[in-house]
């Protein structure tokens, strides 16, 4: 009975399964054409509603990581050219103006013209950008991307280890 019931619940699980794709696709074609910044680099940072763009918003740190992340896992989902293209987008933002090349660490958030404007670091800010670097190392790896890994993970354990209570 199981297999028949298995047999039956394929077309409808197909169905989702080909439904769910089609809307992802839809949500990262968004994000492609909407969101991308010509102007001073990385994506936009404000949208409302109506799709008016805020050109004066800051731009944060968490967001362009997870857009890594995003687009590096729809890349190896997918394996559409264009997908890779925005997620080394999302790290070169991130590796030019996020990466504080002085201090260590990343900038919590930049200006509009994406120059450092909240420049505390946060280990929440650390985990994200390594998290979507993690990513993108799987869809092009390169020596670049492993050695950011490895110093965000560096700052992590140094910042963020508790070696009172290990």
């Amino acid at each position: 009975m199981e297999e028949i019931t298995n047999t039956l619940e394929m077309p409808a699980l197909s169905f989702f399964r080909q439904s769910l794709e089609a809307e992802l696709q839809e949500i990262l074609k968004f994000w492609e054409a909407k969101t991308q910044d010509h102007q001073h680099g990385g994506f936009i940072a404000k949208m409302d509603n109506a799709g008016n763009i805020d050109t004066s918003a800051p731009k944060g740190i968490v967001l362009n990581a997870r857009i890594l992340w995003t687009f590096s896992e729809a890349y190896l989902a997918m394996k559409q050219p264009e997908y890779l293209q925005l997620a080394s987008r999302a790290f070169a933002f991130i590796f030019d103006r996020f990466v504080d090349k002085t201090y260590g660490g990343v900038y919590w958030t930049v200006d509009a013209q994406c120059n450092p404007l909240e420049t505390r670091k946060q280990i929440y800010a650390l985990a994200f950008t390594l998290y979507g670097c993690a990513a993108y190392y799987k869809a092009a790896p390169s020596d670049q991307v492993m050695k950011t890994c490895q110093q965000l993970y560096r700052w992590i354990e140094r910042y963020s280890f508790d070696a009172v209570h290990d």
